[in-house]
């Protein structure tokens, strides 16, 4: 933490005189606000996987298509050869198949079941979901059609059916690791998590090598806020898949989780580890420099988000945390390339946009900063540090009016900052108007703490409500 207090130091010191004991007239300054250090979005959320499972496609005998030789024999024959379709990946004709089934026998469970199953493959999930509903008609104790339309109605969104048709299964067969793992993805879904976390836990306790179901508990447990038992959960996922993709996945978790509880020694181990696993894992890179970073290690930093925005070139928070990055570095020319790539690729990134105003501001790059100000105001009317800090702009650059009116804007929303009075204070006062400006100051000796960095500015305040006798 020590380094993010340094960086937030030196920010909040923008557009402030250097020396605390100057004379009375170098304070005469109007002051930036800035947002503390890191104010971006802090890595991906944790990974779940995978999506609800589905049985087995029917197993029945693959065979050749035979004429046939009465309707339930020539129903069967159509119901075989649109499976044997449907394993060669050819879902129209198959679909074509179970129809001519249906046709033959409108009572045919399985040829519905067949038909949905196809039909979800396709993407045509309303049709699906209908025919697993005829299906479970006619066939109410199938545990695979039941279980198969809470995977559908899932994918569909409709969260409340699922949980419906997998509460329906499990009362069929209640000992499903299965069906208790898909009902608690359903249910994180939904955003119950404390009744995803009781089901989670069941899949463990009935299949406990489910490594799946161990991620996901964590997953449900970090978004609880549980961060030490989340990072036990993802450990133990990694300890029964230890190897390939997935364990890079549970391995970046971990060190979300790890950074997320501050723990930022283990977190650089867990995502380092990830990427021993997935060398090109560009989430794994981002965790990596978010962790160092935070330890101070700003070349190694630097280094982990030029990698994920080689890796992920769409990433504009990878742009960003590079930019602030680059900024602690004192490479402000690289800051504003970096903040400029991620203004670029999110235009409506109003953080992005305020900290490239408050960077070009400090190299003194007035109509740049005045520019990403109005369009963080055009983004959010309400955000007092962008008018504040284009009302300071507007005054370096001798527009008095617009920085008023800017002061003004800023303490319509934010009546309790005393720079924005000070500021106001300064701008009435080179307009000439020294009973607004005496009011300003003297609601800025009011509110402002007497912190040295605020002693010589109360002075001066003082001075000037002295000299119009208040």
């Amino acid at each position: 933490m020590a380094l993010l207090t340094g960086i937030t130091s030196r920010l909040r010191r923008r557009g402030r005189t250097a020396q605390a004991g100057t004379r009375l007239q170098a304070v005469a300054r109007p002051l930036l606000l800035v947002s503390a250090a890191m104010p971006f979005v802090m890595g991906a959320a944790p990974v779940g996987e995978p999506s609800p499972t589905e049985p087995e496609k029917q197993t029945e005998p693959q065979r050749r298509y035979i004429a046939p030789t009465d309707a339930a024999d020539s129903a069967r024959a159509h119901f075989n050869e649109g499976l044997a379709l449907q394993a060669a990946g050819d879902l129209n004709e198959a679909v074509v198949r179970f129809h001519e089934a249906i046709a033959r026998n409108p009572d045919f469970a399985e040829a519905y079941h067949a038909l949905g199953l196809a039909l979800k493959a396709m993407g045509r999930l309303d049709a699906a979901i209908e025919k697993y509903r005829i299906a479970l008609e006619l066939q109410p104790k199938n545990v695979a059609i039941a279980n198969n339309l809470g995977v559908a109605l899932e994918a569909k969104g409709d969260y409340d059916a699922a949980v419906q048709a997998y509460r329906s299964a499990l009362r069929l067969k209640p000992d499903s690791a299965m069906l208790h793992y898909n009902l608690a993805l359903t249910l994180k879904s939904k955003g119950n998590l404390d009744e995803a976390l009781e089901e989670f836990r069941e899949t463990i306790r009935l299949e406990p090598d489910h490594a799946a179901a161990h991620n996901n508990l964590g997953v449900a447990l970090e978004a609880k806020g549980d961060l030490d038992k989340a990072a036990d959960a993802y450990r133990a996922a990694l300890r029964l898949v230890p190897k390939g993709e997935r364990a890079a996945a549970y391995a970046l978790n971990l060190g979300g989780a790890l950074r997320a509880k501050g723990d930022m020694n283990g977190a650089i181990d867990a995502c380092r580890a990830a990427l021993r696993l997935q060398p090109d894992n560009g989430e794994a890179h981002y965790c990596l420099g978010l962790a160092l970073l935070r330890t101070g290690a700003l070349d190694d930093a630097v280094a982990e988000f030029k990698e994920v925005t080689r890796l992920l070139p769409e990433r504009a928070d990878a742009y960003q945390h590079l930019a602030l990055t680059l900024e602690a570095k004192g490479d402000g020319e690289g800051a504003v390339k970096a903040y400029r790539a991620a203004v670029r690729l999110q235009p409506d990134n109003a953080a992005a946009r305020y900290a490239l105003g408050a960077l070009l501001q400090e190299r003194n790059d007035q109509d740049g900063a005045i520019a990403e100000y109005r369009a963080v105001l055009a983004l959010n009317p309400d955000h007092p540090g962008a008018s504040n800090n284009l009302g300071v702009a507007l005054q370096a650059k001798g527009d008095i009016d617009g920085a008023i009116t800017a002061y003004l804007n800023a303490l319509n929303h934010e009546q309790n900052d005393p720079i924005m009075y000070f500021n106001l204070g300064l701008a009435l006062l080179a307009k000439g108007q020294s009973a607004e400006a005496a009011r300003a100051f003297r609601d800025y000796v009011r509110l402002a703490p007497q912190t040295p960095e605020h002693r010589s500015r109360i002075e001066y305040a003082k001075a000037k409500l002295g000299e119009q006798g208040r």
